[in-house]
């Protein structure tokens, strides 16, 4: 598969839900290198907060545990925006709801063109 180029997201507004720092971190200035604008909110209630507000998000990348707190209500409210959701985990896919199932996954730890990859799967970056 040839390299993508880094304009790829340009214009695109994410949304990242992830509670790990350094994890978050590294996934933030990886959408902004590939030119996305980026909301990042570390616990459910932050992220339902974002995903309510007025900011259209062109998709979202969501860690399954978010210290404790599951964030199947976040998931839950991508859906029915029908905001495009990769499901960020460090656990195996049996772990994750059946109602999510349906959802890309990108098991932890990840490469920035393993995300990408994913991202461009959805025809529209």
């Amino acid at each position: 598969m040839p390299e993508l180029s880094a304009s790829r997201l340009d214009g695109q507004v994410a949304l990242l839900v992830e509670d790990d720092v350094l994890v978050g971190m590294g996934i933030k200035s990886s959408l902004e290198q590939l030119g996305a604008t980026v909301t990042w909110r570390n616990n459910v209630a932050g992220a339902l907060d974002a995903v309510n507000s007025p900011t259209a998000y062109d998709f979202a990348i969501v860690d399954i545990n978010l210290d404790g707190e599951v964030s199947a209500p976040v998931l839950d409210r991508l859906i029915e925006e029908a905001i495009y959701t990769v499901v960020s985990s460090g656990y195996d896919a049996s772990n994750l709801d059946q109602r999510f199932q349906h959802l890309p996954r990108c098991e932890k730890p990840f490469t920035r063109a393993s995300m990408r990859r994913l991202l461009c799967e959805r025809g529209c970056v």
